[in-house]
C-alpha cells in the first residue's frame, strides 16, 4: 500500500464549487480515524520500532475539541510479527495499519458503549472508554487471519441493530464487530467468538479487503485494494464489493472505477447524521491524511487529520462515501478520490471531494456513542522566550496551535505563521541571543514564537494568549517576516505594512504575560513536554 509515489497539487472540487476540508490537527503517519459526537480519535504511526516508541508512541490519540491538539489516549503494542518491515539507521521498524471503530450505546451486540476496537494484523485490541485500559480480545471460533498488516474493522450498524428492543435474528451480521483482511471477512461477537462470513477475493498476496461497512438495510460492503502487481493498488481486482451473505462471495459493484483507482474506505451516512464540534466548528466526517506531499514514505512528517463540515455530509444521508488512496490527476488515478455511492443503484453518483494527498482512513461521525470523558487539560507552565532561544528545548511533537501549524517531528522543524512556513533556524534569529532580536517588532515576534512553543509543549492556555496568537497570525497572513538577512518592513521588498507591525507590537504585552505565567501560579517550564525532560 505504501509506495514511493509522486504527489500532485489538485483542487478539491464538488459540483463545480470548492469543498474545502479543514486541517484539525497535525499527526505522524496516521492510519485509522473514528469520531463520535464528543470525541475524535486516530491511530499512528504506520511504522514503529520494536518498542513501539519511535518515531512517536504507537497508539490511539485523542484530539481536544477545544484546542485541536492531539495527545496519546491509549498506547498500542508494536507489531513485531508484522510481515512489513523497513530498516533505517540500523534499526528495524515494524509496520501495520491500526484501524479503529467505536461501539454505540444502542448496539444490540453487547459491546461496551464508547469502547474503541482497534485492529492490528490478526489481533483486535479493545480500548476502554477514556483510554484507561487496552486489552487484546481473546478470539475463539474461527481464527482471524490478517497476514498483510492491512486488516479493517467496523460494526454492523444496520437499522435493526439500532432499534430498541432488538429483534433476534433481524440482522444478517448479528450486530457484531466485522473484521476484514486479504484472507476474508469475519464477524466477532462481544465475547470474542469469530465466524468467517466472507471468503478471500484471491490467493494472490496484496489483494487487501478493507473498511467493512453495513448499509441501514443490512448489506455489507468492503473496499478491495489490489496491489498484487505493485500497481499502486489499482490491479484488476480493485474496487468496491458487496458480500453475498449466503455464498460468502464478494461481487464487484460500481464497476466504473475497477482497476482505475485504489479504494481505501467506504462509510454510509446515517439517516440522521451527527456532528462533532471542534474549536467551535461542527464536522460530520474526518479523514486521515497519511502524507500531504510525500506519499509512500514510511515516516512522513507532513500528516494531518482533516475534517469535513457537517453541512457537507448531511445531504448524503443514506448514501455511501468512498475514499480512494490517491488524487485525480496523479499518475495513479483518473477519478476524484472521495466519491458518493448509491447502494440502491450500485452506482457512483458524483464527487464528494478531491484531496491532493495520500489518504488512509475516512470516518463519518458515529451517532449514539456515550459522552466521552473530557481529555485531561494541559497542565504545563509556560516558559519565557529566553528558554525557547535554545533549539534543543523545542518540543518534538506535531501540533496545531490555533491557526498555526508546528511540526516538531520534521527535519528541519518548521512553524507556519500567516500561511508561510518558516524553519527553526529562521525563527531562532528572532529569539534572545538571535541576530535579529532587536526592537519592539522583533521582540513581539519572539514572544509569538515562544507562546506557540509553550502551547505545543503542553502548557496551560489563557484566553489572552490564545487571542493574541490568533490576532498575530491574521495580521501576518500573506506577508513575509524575513527579507534577505533582516526583517521585512514598510520600505523593504516585499514590504511589511506598518499597520501589521503595529498590530503585532500591540499583542506583545498579552503574549509576554502568558509566557511569563502571570496569574497561573506555577513554576516556569514545569510539566512541559520537552526533549529529555518528559
Amino acid at each position: 500500500m505504501f509506495k514511493a509515489l509522486v504527489p500532485l497539487s489538485i483542487s478539491v472540487l464538488v459540483g463545480g464549487s470548492l469543498l474545502a476540508q479543514t486541517q484539525i490537527t497535525a499527526a505522524n503517519g496516521p492510519i485509522g480515524v473514528a469520531a463520535s459526537q464528543s470525541q475524535l480519535l486516530f491511530t499512528q504511526p504506520f511504522c514503529s520500532d520494536a518498542t513501539g516508541a519511535l518515531p512517536v508512541a504507537r497508539g490511539v490519540y485523542s484530539v481536544d475539541p477545544t484546542s485541536g491538539i492531539a495527545s496519546l489516549y491509549a498506547p498500542l503494542p508494536a507489531p513485531i510479527s508484522s510481515s512489513i518491515t523497513t530498516t533505517l539507521g540500523g534499526v528495524t521498524y515494524y509496520c501495520a495499519e491500526d484501524y479503529i471503530a467505536l461501539a454505540q450505546s444502542n448496539n444490540a451486540g453487547g459491546f461496551t458503549p464508547g469502547a474503541a476496537y482497534v485492529t492490528q494484523g490478526s489481533a483486535i485490541f479493545v480500548v476502554a472508554p477514556g483510554g484507561s485500559t487496552v486489552t487484546q480480545m481473546s478470539i475463539t471460533g474461527t481464527a482471524l487471519n490478517g497476514p498483510g498488516g492491512h486488516s479493517g474493522i467496523g460494526f454492523d450498524t444496520s437499522t435493526a441493530c439500532l432499534t430498541s428492543p432488538y429483534v433476534a435474528g433481524s440482522s444478517t451480521y448479528g450486530c457484531n464487530l466485522i473484521f476484514s483482511s486479504e484472507a476474508g471477512i469475519w464477524t466477532v461477537t462481544s465475547g470474542g467468538v469469530a465466524t468467517q462470513v466472507g471468503n478471500a477475493i484471491s490467493t494472490l498476496p496484496g489483494v487487501e479487503v478493507e473498511s467493512p461497512s453495513v448499509t441501514p438495510g443490512g448489506v455489507l460492503y468492503v473496499t478491495v485494494e489490489d496491489d498484487s502487481g505493485g500497481n499502486a493498488g489499482r490491479g484488476s481486482l480493485s474496487g468496491l464489493y458487496q458480500l453475498n451473505a449466503l455464498t460468502k462471495t464478494l461481487t464487484l459493484t460500481g464497476t466504473s472505477f475497477n482497476g482505475v483507482a485504489s479504494p481505501e474506505a467506504i462509510q454510509f451516512v446515517p439517516t440522521t447524521p451527527c456532528s462533532l464540534t471542534i474549536k467551535g466548528v461542527a464536522y460530520g466526517a474526518f479523514l486521515s491524511v497519511y502524507s500531504a506531499a510525500n506519499p509512500g514514505l514510511a515516516f512522513p512528517t507532513d500528516s494531518f487529520i482533516d475534517g469535513f463540515l457537517a453541512t457537507a455530509v448531511a445531504p448524503n444521508a443514506g448514501k455511501g462515501i468512498v475514499s480512494f488512496e490517491y488524487s485525480n490527476g496523479s499518475p495513479f488515478s483518473t477519478v476524484d478520490d472521495i466519491q458518493k455511492f448509491d447502494p440502491a443503484t450500485s452506482l457512483y453518483t458524483g464527487t464528494f471531494a478531491n484531496v491532493p494527498e495520500q489518504l488512509e482512513g475516512f470516518n463519518i461521525v458515529t451517532c449514539n456513542v456515550p459522552m466521552a470523558p473530557p481529555p485531561p487539560p494541559q497542565t504545563g507552565c509556560p516558559a519565557t522566550q529566553g528558554f525557547w532561544h535554545k533549539a534543543s528545548n523545542w518540543p518534538l511533537v506535531n501540533a496545531v496551535v490555533g491557526p498555526i501549524t508546528y511540526k516538531g517531528l520534521s527535519n528541519p522543524i518548521t512553524m507556519a505563521i500567516g500561511g508561510t512556513t518558516y524553519t527553526q533556524a529562521q525563527l531562532l534569529q528572532l529569539m534572545p541571543s538571535g541576530g535579529l532580536h532587536s526592537g519592539d517588532y522583533a521582540n513581539s515576534l519572539s514572544q509569538l514564537v515562544a507562546a506557540i512553543l509553550n502551547v505545543a509543549a503542553g502548557a496551560q492556555h489563557t484566553t489572552g494568549g490564545d487571542a493574541a496568537i490568533s490576532s498575530d497570525n491574521t495580521a501576518l497572513s500573506g506577508h513575509q517576516i524575513f527579507c534577505g538577512s533582516g526583517l521585512c518592513g514598510p520600505t523593504t521588498s516585499p514590504a511589511m505594512p506598518a499597520s501589521v507591525i503595529a498590530t503585532v507590537e500591540a499583542n506583545q504585552p498579552a503574549l509576554d504575560t502568558y509566557n511569563s505565567a502571570v496569574g497561573l501560579k506555577c513554576t516556569e517550564g514545569s510539566g512541559l513536554n520537552i526533549p529529555g525532560k518528559n
